[in-house]
């Protein structure tokens, strides 16, 4: 009989997804296309629709605006995972496919029983969340308000959000219609976070499983009663053909995970980065005046969240557990007797394991404990700070009001400037440029407000002992640090403010009174209000206007400086570092009475050495934690701004224009360069530290003194690279590959300039 498919075990899923209008065929009538179309719109787009505009309209009151908040974040979630079906349809059915593949479906006792375990486990954990999840939002939304009101004759309200867009008189003549409307919305997203969260979950176990089979398979690779091999060479070829067989099964097993990777990338992305600020909130709901019932229902709601991070992730990690098993159970077969082919498959085998599986969110957040962790430290961090009273409430405040008004205000106003930008190159392009400056400039803020405790740390490195050696060349080093640090920072300052104030405060407010000439608002030009409503409050929008650019050039100058100065500081201690290694001898006041009292010496100063590259490498990890975001934004926007400022150049531009255009321009790529070639230094420094090790009197020491540089040989092999999350090395060809993007995108605009004028 042939054995039953996994994939009937998704049955119950797909069919819900069906209703839902989620999962079609080629065999799918028009009418159901029909159907799929307008539940994906009516029911899904238009209930994320109305309960975005009632977030918008929500009253600014802390109970109210915290719970639709949470809500909110969890539909958004599911929409995310709606529309990532939709468009993974067709990976989905090969997923299954595989599936049911021959090597996913073999028959012998313990693949039953790795099997049936994985059957099990999926259909109780379905079980249990959908009963915690249905039961807990339908009692506590539906059931419980609806009784009280027909018994108690209290007030029913909307049961998931207030509408608080539409008047009250609109709200309550048809307040039957948008409580049927929420209710069948409501029913819809849970039921598909349900189904969608086990089907993530069931994917990974079901990978997990395959790992487990194959990892009991590769161990145990014997002969079966039935086959009776004739001599040697027949046994031996017996093993290899069942190798082989694993090797299939193995190589089935890296495309199923693959496809999971592609299906579920964007739905962890969304799921993971909603998930702290969601469990964030849920938090501060516990110390808001709740009855007993809504806390409750905060405790089931917020263990379902926990789950839907929680359990994704131990399964990730499983997966890369069992995936980097494989090198084990291939060690613990039977290899060492066996035949030079199958030994040389073995390896093969064994090198590819080396890599294990590793589930990822758009390539940036890997699904696994230490990534939930992380959300939970995430989430308390931010609880910490909404609920911190031990800080002065009034400089709490101005922090709020500065960082608001002046930054995300500016940044808010200044976007919907450029969307309502009228769609002429030369004004377009100009308001471009200045809002991806802003835009990274923003980031830089919040990187800095949510790394202030790793700041002060890494103050405190730069001010320890080890930090502030008082020798003849430690002392030049420092002094070299701090001429040039103060240099840079005078140059890029005057540059920076000095352009921008002369050439967009300065020259126009002269024009203004001097020639009469118009006067513009100095940044954006709003052009989102009207005519009327810009002239009428033009002295207030002009105002704002300069704070906002007040307050971005010093924050860019600053947070420039800043990464600059901390890479530059690392820079200094690996040279003195590197000059006091290669440099280890005897003072003058150092009189050894023997040998062992001289070697005795040495090693004290090597191990003085060894203490100063630790706390360096943990002072480029703090650097590494500050600067990433920065140089991540910084650098995504890079190239783009260069395009772009090349191109103003192609324009009928003023002299004054022209001046600004270039002092701009330089300034940009001082942006980009000075980090690039601070982090090149940095990594050629660091990686000079073996040299200089090779350098010292080494060969005439003792054998501790030996060991203990072999040591420090070993780390210095892999050198410091700071990076933007991982992805941009702060380096020179970075910088350069910058530029060829810059180039490249500049000629495809400027062919595409010349082809609309042909």
């Amino acid at each position: 009989m042939e054995p039953v498919k996994h994939s009937q075990i998704f049955n119950l899923t797909i069919s819900i997804w069906k209703i839902l209008g989620l999962w079609s065929d080629k065999s799918s009538s028009k009418w159901f296309r029909l159907y799929s179309f307008l539940c994906a719109t009516v029911i899904t787009f238009g209930y994320i629709l109305f309960y975005t505009l009632s977030l918008l309209y929500t009253p600014l009151t802390v109970e109210i605006f915290v719970s639709e908040a949470i809500y909110y974040f969890v539909t958004f979630s599911g929409i995310i995972r709606v529309v990532t079906i939709l468009i993974k349809h067709q990976q989905l059915i090969s997923n299954l496919e595989i599936m049911d593949c021959q090597e996913f479906r073999e028959c012998d006792g313990k693949t039953k029983e790795y099997i049936r375990q994985f059957e099990n486990g999926y259909n109780g954990y379905l079980k249990v969340y959908a009963i915690n999840c249905s039961g807990s939002a339908c009692t506590f939304i539906l059931i419980l308000p609806l009784l009280n009101h027909l018994l108690r004759q209290e007030e029913l309200k909307l049961p998931i959000c207030g509408n608080y867009f539409l008047s009250d008189d609109h709200r309550n003549k048809y307040f039957l219609y948008w409580y049927l409307y929420q209710t069948a919305g409501m029913v819809g997203a849970i039921t598909f976070n349900i189904t969608s969260h086990t089907f993530i979950c069931g994917l990974i176990y079901m990978a997990i499983t395959q790992f487990k089979i194959l990892n009991y398979n590769i161990a145990n690779i014997l002969i079966n009663d039935d086959d009776i091999p004739i001599n040697m060479e027949a046994k031996e070829r017996i093993y290899l053909n069942k190798l082989y067989k694993c090797l299939r099964h193995y190589e089935i097993l890296l495309e199923y995970c693959q496809s999971v990777q592609n299906i579920t990338s964007v739905m962890i992305f969304a799921q993971f980065g909603l998930a702290a600020l969601t469990i964030c909130f849920c938090m501060c709901m516990f110390f808001l005046p709740l009855t007993q019932k809504e806390l409750v229902f905060m405790g089931f709601f917020t263990a379902i969240i926990l789950l839907d991070s929680f359990v994704p992730s131990l399964l990730g990690s499983q997966l890369t557990y069992e995936s980097n098993n494989l090198r084990f159970a291939a060690y613990s077969s039977d290899w060492y007797s066996r035949s030079k082919p199958f030994k040389s498959s073995l390896m093969l085998l064994v090198e590819r394991a080396r890599r294990p599986v590793v589930l990822t969110g758009l390539q940036m957040v890997p699904l696994s404990l230490e990534t939930f962790a992380s959300i939970l430290k995430t989430a308390y961090s931010f609880f910490t700070i909404l609920s911190d009273k031990s800080s002065s409430k009034w400089f709490r405040l101005y922090s709020y009001i500065f960082v608001t008004v002046i930054s995300f205000g500016y940044l808010f106003f200044y976007t919907l400037s450029l969307l309502y930008t009228p769609r002429t190159v030369r004004i377009f392009v100009t308001e471009a440029i200045y809002y991806f400056i802003t835009f990274s400039g923003i980031i830089r803020v919040v990187a800095i407000w949510r790394k202030h405790p790793q700041l002060i740390s890494n103050f405190i490195i730069m001010d320890c002992k080890e930090f502030r050696e008082n020798d003849g060349k430690t002392n030049e080093y420092i002094r070299q640090f701090q001429n040039d640090y103060k240099r840079y920072f005078r140059v890029y300052a005057i540059n920076c403010s000095g352009t921008a104030y002369t050439f967009i405060l300065v020259i126009p407010l002269l024009n203004h009174f001097f020639r009469q000439e118009e006067l513009k608002l100095p940044i954006c030009g709003n052009y989102f209000l009207t005519d009327d409503h810009r002239n009428k409050y033009f002295l207030y929008w002009y105002l704002y206007q300069i704070a906002g650019l007040v307050g971005t050039v010093t924050n860019n100058i600053t947070s420039h400086t800043l990464i600059c100065g901390l890479n530059y500081m690392a820079i200094t201690q690996f040279r003195i570092l590197n000059y006091n290694i290669a440099n280890i001898m005897l003072d003058d006041d150092d009189v050894p009475k023997n040998m062992e009292a001289k070697e005795r010496i040495y090693l004290n100063k090597l191990f003085k050495c060894l203490r100063h590259y630790e706390i360096i490498l943990e002072y480029c990890q703090s650097i590494q934690n500050i600067t990433s975001l920065m140089i991540f934004a910084q650098f995504g926007l890079a190239a783009l701004t260069l395009c772009l400022c090349m191109y103003m150049f192609l324009m009928p531009l003023s002299e004054k224009d022209l001046v600004l255009m270039g002092c701009y321009t330089t300034v940009m790529v001082l942006d980009s360069f000075v980090p690039s070639l601070l982090g090149s230094q940095l990594t050629f420094e660091s990686n000079n530290l073996r040299f200089s090790a090779f350098s010292s009197d080494w060969y005439s020491r003792s054998k501790p003194f030996k060991a203990s540089l072999m040591l420090l040989l070993e780390r210095a092999r892999r050198p410091v690279v700071i990076t933007g999350l991982k992805m941009v090395p702060l380096s020179l060809e970075t910088f350069a590959s910058i530029i060829r993007t810059a180039y490249s995108f500049f000629t495809l605009l400027r062919g595409a300039q010349d082809q609309s004028r042909k």
